[in-house]
């Protein structure tokens, strides 16, 4: 009397019937808690007992859990088990024997004697094998779920999944994964890492994002390398995370014969304007200041124009180089750009100031003798061009203002352009165009 318990275990049961007959249904187990209003249709197969519910009653969100796996709640899900009992009364589903969870993005999971609460917030299961994707899985003996903690034991995780003809490229293997719902963190207890079946790495402990997050604050792996003069450099990044559209990148370069050298990386994609920034400084042991900065800055200004803000400035001009930041440029370049543009007409007016990085003895290997420096203040060009004049006839007027200021020297240029440019297409296909240039 207390509780109504619908067992399945005959291929030849089918109750489609239900939704049909709802309101005896409802009338003769009005004493009983029914999980939702909208009945569920139940198939049965001769071949496969299969149950879909066709509404949030399973979210899966454990099993979820374990992989970081999203899986939306209206989603139908197909469960296949050799039985398949569910309890109307406590809204809990059990299957007996090998069980296969399939979600309609294609993602599913096999097991064994599983027992799933309508909310997900208790689940046990054995033998279970969670599909992410094409070469992507976790594999556990054991998965239990009490609130937001999931805990898998003896498991296995690998996004690489006989990736190669050789097999599983990596692996790791582990005594426990803990997973907490709320920073959706993978916590791996006594993980050893494997390569093609060759065990290479054990660390007490290892954490890391699940793969649905896409962004996480944390360590990076770690990374080193060899300087002529500095001895070996090892780098240690920190990743913070502020939104989707906001990051950053702080980096502690330890060098065993040279002070540390700090790094920072900055990141901003704003709604109409993107920001990034690339900076560095060291105190060297000479007692030196040394350091660099490079920014690119576009903003849109609506419809019709636009700017763009750079800057590129270093200490002294050796610093580039020594540290790995020198990409063979022979000066750096600092300015600012405005873009007006329509249908019809562009016009973009730009400065420029340099800082050159080219030693003397570099320009005497090269023949050249002196060092020329300048910069560009301003730099206005403008082009229009008219409607049509008659049939494909029309004009361009184009105009430039250089101005160029360095030691010494100051030098101003004006140059205008005016064309009538007229194209015609002859017989055949042919296009011939004169133009008439002033």
């Amino acid at each position: 009397d207390n509780e109504l318990r619908l067992i399945i275990d005959n291929p030849l049961i089918m109750l489609k019937t239900l939704e049909k007959n709802k309101k005896a249904f409802d009338a003769t187990y009005k004493n009983h808690k029914v999980v939702s209003s909208s009945l569920f249709t139940i198939y049965i197969g001769k071949k496969m007992r299969t149950l879909t519910a066709f509404f949030s009653l399973y979210c899966l969100s454990a099993l979820s859990a374990v992989a970081g796996l999203s899986v939306d709640a209206n989603d139908a899900k197909t469960i296949t088990a050799d039985k398949i009992e569910y309890d109307l009364k406590n809204a809990t589903l059990k299957t007996s024997g090998q069980t296969e969870i399939v979600n309609q993005s294609g993602q599913r999971m096999t097991l064994v004697d599983s027992y799933i609460s309508q909310n997900g917030e208790s689940l046990t299961g054995d033998d279970i094998k969670l599909w992410l994707g094409d070469h992507v899985y976790i594999e556990s003996a054991n998965i239990e779920r009490s609130g937001d903690v999931t805990v898998a034991r003896d498991a296995l995780f690998t996004a690489c999944d006989n990736c190669d003809r050789f097999g599983d490229a990596w692996k790791i293997s582990t005594y426990k994964i803990v997973y907490e719902m709320n920073d959706r963190m993978l916590q791996f207890y006594n993980p050893v890492m494997w390569a093609y079946n060759i065990p290479v790495l054990w660390l007490p402990y290892f954490e890391m994002p699940d793969p649905a997050v896409k962004y996480k604050t944390g360590f990076l792996t770690p990374d080193f390398e060899s300087t002529n003069k500095m001895g070996t450099q090892i780098n240690i990044p920190l990743y913070v995370n502020f939104s989707d559209t906001h990051d950053m990148t702080f980096i502690l370069s330890y060098l065993t014969r040279e002070n540390p050298l700090f790094q920072i990386e900055h990141r901003l994609n704003a709604m109409y304007s993107e920001y990034e920034t690339q900076a560095s400084y060291t105190y060297n042991k000479a007692g030196e200041s040394r350091w660099h900065i490079f920014n690119d800055d576009v903003i849109e200004l609506g419809d019709n124009a636009r700017a763009t803000i750079f800057l590129e400035r270093a200490s002294d001009k050796t610093y580039l180089q020594k540290y790995g930041f020198y990409n063979d440029q022979p000066y750096l370049d600092s300015g600012a750009k405005l873009e007006l543009f329509s249908q019809s007409a562009y016009a973009v007016a730009d400065m420029h100031i340099f800082q050159e990085l080219r030693s003397e003895d570099t320009l005497n290997e090269n023949n050249n003798t002196t060092i020329t420096s300048g910069n560009i203040l301003p730099n206005i060009r403008g082009v229009y061009q008219t409607q049509p004049l008659f049939q494909e006839t029309y004009m361009t007027f184009i105009t430039d203002v250089l101005g160029v200021s360095g030691d010494k020297m100051s030098s101003q240029r004006l140059t205008g352009d005016v064309r009538l440019i007229s194209p015609w297409t002859l017989w055949g296909g042919n296009r011939v165009t004169l133009s008439l240039d002033a």
